[in-house]
């Protein structure tokens, strides 16, 4: 009967038991000592006490707290601050801890100690552990998000080699957002693995097979292709390198596809500027083409010319001088220079350049920039940031002249001023026409009969003309010159240029010349009459449907630049708004804009000074004979 009745007993104590709840397990804590992590003795603290609940479970403590763990006679001892009402935990032997707590106490000094903890509760949802530091008797709170964000900065790449490698970069959005986002890309052909899969431009793959084809076909051999595998193969960290953020099937296991795509449109691009060329020096019909072929025939190309050259220059759609010169090597069998490769790609884009062309150039568009900009020069001298400069118009009124410089470069950009330009000019003439044993004579000198005709034209001349002649020439003996390189506005003019101001912006080494420029012939530029002006000088050549969309072209290129105070045309719209500021100028620039403009009030003009003189020499006739001596 007893036994029975114990037996109930113990089901009844079990039952109540598990009606309770599961039993709370204590946390293990341990502390660092010395150079290990010893296990320290188990503990287990309330959930009351630990878990910030007051009274029940559904009382949650959210402001901020930090736990400090302290050894007491032997004993480790924690407490628990809060940033308004402090509290301990008790004793670590004597206390319970939460089922969901867990706790690390850290050894640093003496007896004090760092303790980590991490809290999880059903209720609340579980956050990044928090570190307090001390050091003496102060305390350093290192939060989750300062742990967070020292992880991120130790992954950070600092290194300068990371910007040196890459040259061929995607534009970013802010910079296409503020201009033509059309400008940055192809419109024919992809180059590169930017746009290889725009559906747009899918039609040109199967010509670039071909191309392949007729590449491997002229070098004979049953190896041609494997032959220019191996120049990709070779060089296909320093193809991967030179391109900024690319897409993950380009890498990785996907570099094959990388390298087929590689040798396909080197060999592509090259077969272009081989069939330009012969095209250029008069040969209609060369190796493996048809009249009739859509691309690489006569009429063909001519049709595709001006397309495949501007997508050539698109900063998105580049290959590297590198690859095209190692492939043409292997296709042609014999060492190429730099020079060479340079040249090739300078004749395709119908550009000159006269300087140093030794160095093998990064890629077509740094081709480009190259001979629009030259070599990239430090200049000691600095203008300002906020500068700007009066319009065509208004420089005319101020006695500027404009001519066209013998290059194309904007190196060439001068201001010379007053009689220096007159001395530059003579200099200038005698350097470009020399003389030779075999010059003509009569080229370098006027002959009696010329000179006779030059005097007769000027004694009937109108009177008018002779009588502004003087003051014409004393304004041009102290008249400036700006002298300025040809441009032609086409449909593609934005296209290029807004291609060479990005790689200006992506690449720090290309410098910032084309960006100069740009915003120099935005100041110039402020309406149809401006580029009228340039267009008489042939400093422009203009291309499109009228001079207000030349204007408004000028007016949109250099969006969201700032001018580089180092840059030459710093220096050159600085001495240009000197020489404005001058009160000569000032004054000039006043009576031609009120005397000049019109016939009718120049004529009242000369007339009112005519009269002016008059009077004054009768005043003096008049008051002579006063003071005439009497015999």
């Amino acid at each position: 009967m007893e036994m029975s009745q114990s037996v109930d007993d113990k089901e009844k104590a079990s039952s109540d038991k598990s009606m309770e709840g599961p039993e709370e397990e204590p946390v293990m804590v341990e502390e660092k000592l010395g150079e290990g992590l010893l296990p320290a003795e188990k503990a287990s603290c309330s959930s009351s006490s630990i878990g910030g609940m007051v009274g029940n479970k559904d009382v949650v403590e959210e402001e901020p707290q930090t736990v400090e763990a302290t050894e007491k006679g032997g004993e480790l001892q924690l407490s628990r601050r809060s940033m308004e009402t402090p509290w301990e935990v008790g004793s670590l032997g004597a206390e319970k801890a939460s089922s969901s707590s867990s706790m690390k106490a850290e050894k640093v000094s003496g007896s004090s100690s760092v303790l980590r903890q991490e809290e999880t509760h059903p209720e609340i949802e579980s956050q990044p552990p928090m570190e307090e530091t001390v050091q003496g008797k102060d305390k350093f709170v290192k939060e989750w998000w300062v742990v967070d964000m020292e992880e991120k900065l130790s992954y950070t790449d600092q290194s300068p080699d990371r910007w040196a490698k890459h040259f061929i970069f995607r534009v970013p959005e802010w910079i296409k957002n503020m201009t033509n986002s059309n400008a940055y890309e192809p419109w024919l052909v992809s180059l590169g693995p930017y746009h290889h899969d725009d559906a747009n431009l899918k039609p040109m793959e199967e010509h670039k097979r071909r191309a392949v084809l007729a590449v491997t076909t002229r070098m004979g051999g049953k190896n041609a292709l494997m032959e220019l595998a191996s120049v990709v193969e070779n060089m296909v960290d320093y193809l991967q390198g030179a391109y900024d953020d690319l897409d993950e099937q380009w890498v990785g296991g996907n570099t094959g596809k990388f390298k087929e795509m590689m040798l396909t449109d080197g060999c592509f691009l090259l077969e272009i500027i081989r069939v330009f060329g012969l095209i250029s020096t008069g040969k209609t019909s060369y190796h493996l083409y048809k009249s009739n072929d859509p691309v690489f025939g006569m009429r063909g190309f001519v049709s595709f010319y001006l397309a495949l050259k501007a997508d050539v220059i698109v900063m998105e759609n580049q290959l590297p001088l590198l690859l095209l010169k190692e492939l043409e090597e292997k296709i042609t069998g014999k060492s190429l220079e730099s020079k060479e490769i340079n040249d090739l790609v300078l004749n395709f884009l119908s550009r000159t350049y006269e300087g140093n062309r030794s160095s093998l150039r990064l890629h077509p568009l740094d081709i480009l920039h190259l001979s629009f900009c030259g070599e990239q020069e430090e200049n000691k001298q600095f203008g300002n940031w906020d500068d700007t400069m009066p319009s065509i118009k208004e420089l005319a009124e101020a006695g500027i002249h404009f001519k066209k410089c013998n290059t194309g470069s904007v190196h060439n950009i001068k201001f010379q001023s007053g009689v220096v330009s007159m001395i530059h000019g003579f200099v200038s003439r005698r350097r470009h026409t020399p003389i030779t044993p075999i010059t003509p004579l009569p080229t370098l000198v006027l002959s009696m009969r010329r000179l006779l005709t030059l005097i007769w034209g000027v004694l009937i001349m109108p009177i008018r003309v002779l009588l502004i002649m003087p003051i014409r020439m004393l304004l041009f003996m102290f008249s400036s010159v700006l002298r300025m390189p040809e441009i032609e506005v086409n449909d593609r003019t934005e296209k290029e240029f807004l291609n060479l101001i990005a790689f200006e912006r992506l690449y720090g080494s290309a410098g910032s010349n084309a960006t100069a420029f740009m915003i120099f012939m935005d100041d110039l530029i402020d309406s149809e009459k401006d580029v009228e002006i340039l267009r008489s000088k042939g400093i422009i050549n203009n291309k499109l449907s009228s001079d207000i969309e030349a204007a408004k072209l000028f007016n949109t290129l250099s969006k969201g630049a700032l001018l580089n105070p180092s840059s030459h045309l710093s220096t050159v719209r600085h001495s240009v708004n000197e020489h404005c500021k001058k009160p000569w100028n000032v004054w000039r620039a006043n009576f031609i804009q009120t005397y000049m403009k019109n016939p009718c009030v120049f004529s009242a003009f000369v007339a009112s000074v005519l009269l002016l003189i008059a009077t004054f020499l009768q005043t003096i006739y008049t008051v002579m004979p006063y003071y005439k001596p009497r015999t």
